[in-house]
């Protein structure tokens, strides 16, 4: 549609963001490994690359950044974000094992806090296999600090409150 900007993920692989400017130009604006989540209001936007660990700042001040800035690494598949009602970030840790995490992380120090570890559920299918399914992408955060999430294969959104 003319007129309007879109950003998204290269279909092929989830290795690139791929912008639409208003005039209907298609250009790369971020390259990775695994690009998984994908957080942005008019400001800030921010990506994660899943295989990598780490993520990234690729919009500051409302415009793309030339380079892009790492934020955080060192993380277990981060694979879901969102940013958070004062401004930081939100992170779903898939952990590559039984143990996904909801973060947060400080976008001026750095820090990284454990809201919730422990989440997943085990389930079975058909087969009477059991396997494990561990939350995968943050959604939202409501206005009175809790935090949604979706779990894959429950078709099911998971809420997260303070205690």
């Amino acid at each position: 549609m003319a007129g309007t900007t879109d950003e998204w993920f290269d279909p092929s692989g989830g290795r690139k963001i791929i912008r639409v400017t208003p005039d209907n130009q298609r250009e790369t604006v971020f390259t990775g490994k695994a690009l998984v989540a994908f957080a942005r209001n008019n400001d800030i936007a921010f990506v994660s690359d899943r295989d990598a660990g780490i993520i990234y700042q690729v919009v500051k001040d409302g415009k793309w950044m030339e380079k892009s800035t790492e934020v955080v690494s060192g993380l277990k598949g981060p694979t879901g974000m969102a940013i958070a009602n004062d401004g930081n970030l939100l992170v779903m840790e898939n952990n590559e094992g039984r143990n996904g995490r909801m973060l947060k992380v400080d976008l001026k120090t750095k820090e990284i806090f454990v809201l919730a570890d422990g989440l997943g559920v085990d389930r079975s299918y058909a087969g009477g296999t059991w396997f494990h399914l561990r939350p995968h992408a943050v959604v939202a955060q409501a206005s009175d600090g809790a935090i949604y999430f979706a779990e894959p294969g429950t078709m099911s959104f998971s809420v997260l409150r303070a205690q």
